[in-house]
């Protein structure tokens, strides 16, 4: 058997350095040419986002902080999306929205949502994610949400969870007082894998509670040993200073029948072949030598799977009663323990934390963990380096 998890919030990039701008424009019908109000237009994965006026014209401001995928997202329409650095300066910016198709007509035989509830609480699961975060957040608007079950390519009498929505989810996550209104583009959930993106818009609903302190606490407990965090170390060359240990992970063949018995580490989606499995080590990794820096991004290069070690945090309770994420891994107590493999081309990255390839970073373990439940905005700074500015060197 084989488990792999890859989910990308969103693909984002460019400029870091921080100043205040603004993008106007408008917003028509691609077919009919009429101007389109109500339509929401933001930069994914930030606090910053409006709406198009009646006329379907529309005013942005908002601060560059590295994220720079402007989206436009509409009932029944395909969504947009611009990369704000390749925009004419002072020049409004016309978009025009299709209709969208029927989703997934090739499932469109089975019978769509006939038991919902099981559904339901599978892709809650994989979508929010079963951590004390995710356990936590509500999607306000269940009822746009359709489930289907597909028949899994290669896999007899295995099926797929499908879902797609009708409009954005509208997403309350108390514990970390944000209100994320999640455009989803595909969600996919299978006894092998968890893939899906989209495009969040936060809003932080901090002055909403009274107690700030242990909201903010939650957050910096979300931020260390993320993703986020990570990248945004490897983009200063400060990975082991805070508290990141990389590890190559071998591969090993000629197993015969012996390889089911590794599990999630046997035939992996980083071995092809089913006799090969993945061996932990401690022999460390640079990944700094193995990373090409720009003047406003990077570009990891190394193509070989690769643990990685956050040595300051445990695990938290759910991760270790759910053997799917963890099965055949080594663990170590008081550590959260990600394999990672970078598929096709080299995963540039930006000192927010982005990256801008979606699916091109698969994970096992903790990080495939972690969820929408646990996501922050990328303009999010901790509070002990809420006043260091992260740079390239």
């Amino acid at each position: 058997m084989r488990y792999f998890f890859t989910f990308c919030i969103t693909f984002l990039s460019s400029v870091f350095f921080t100043y205040s701008a603004n993008i106007s424009g408008s917003v028509i019908d691609a077919d009919t040419g009429k101007p389109m109000q109500s339509v929401s237009v933001f930069i994914a994965g930030t606090t910053f986002g409006t709406t198009s006026g009646v006329d379907g014209t529309f005013l942005l401001d908002y601060v560059a902080n590295g994220s720079s995928q402007l989206v436009f997202a509409h009932l029944g329409y395909k969504t947009e999306n611009r990369n704000v650095s390749e925009i004419p300066l002072n020049q409004p910016l016309k978009v025009e929205l299709q209709i969208k198709s029927q989703q997934i007509p090739a499932v469109s035989v089975f019978a769509k949502d006939s038991n919902r509830k099981k559904n339901m609480e599978e892709f809650l699961i994989g979508f929010l994610g079963d951590s004390e975060f995710g356990k936590k957040c509500t999607i306000l608007n269940p009822n746009v949400i359709h489930l289907v079950r597909k028949p899994l390519p290669g896999k007899i009498g295995q099926n797929q969870l499908i879902a797609y929505a009708d409009s954005a989810l509208i997403i309350e996550n108390k514990l970390l007082g944000y209100t994320i209104r999640y455009t989803l583009e595909t969600f996919s959930l299978s006894k092998y894998q968890i893939s899906f993106y989209g495009y969040p818009l936060f809003l932080d609903n901090l002055d909403r509670f009274r107690n700030h302190e242990k909201i903010l606490e939650n957050r910096e407990r979300a931020f260390q040993g993320s993703q986020m965090h990570f990248f945004r170390s490897l983009t200063n060359k400060t990975l082991q200073e805070n508290g990141f240990m990389i590890f190559k992970v071998g591969i090993e063949g000629n197993l015969g029948m012996l390889s089911n018995a590794y599990g999630l580490m046997s035939d992996s989606v980083f071995v092809s072949e089913p006799t090969k499995h993945m061996v932990q080590t401690e022999t460390p990794l640079n990944l700094v030598d193995e990373t090409y820096y720009l003047e406003k991004s990077a570009a990891l290069q190394y193509y070989q799977p690769f643990e990685v070690r956050y040595m300051l945090n445990g695990e938290d309770k759910a991760y270790r009663a759910n053997w799917v994420y963890h099965s055949g891994m080594t663990r170590s107590l008081g550590q959260q323990t990600t394999i990672v493999k970078i598929q096709g081309s080299p995963l540039i990255f930006y000192p927010n934390g982005a990256n801008n390839h979606v699916g091109d970073l698969v994970t096992i373990g903790y990080w495939s963990f972690k969820k929408v439940g646990e996501i922050l905005p990328w303009d999010y700074q901790p509070p002990k380096t809420a006043k260091q500015v992260v740079t390239l060197h």
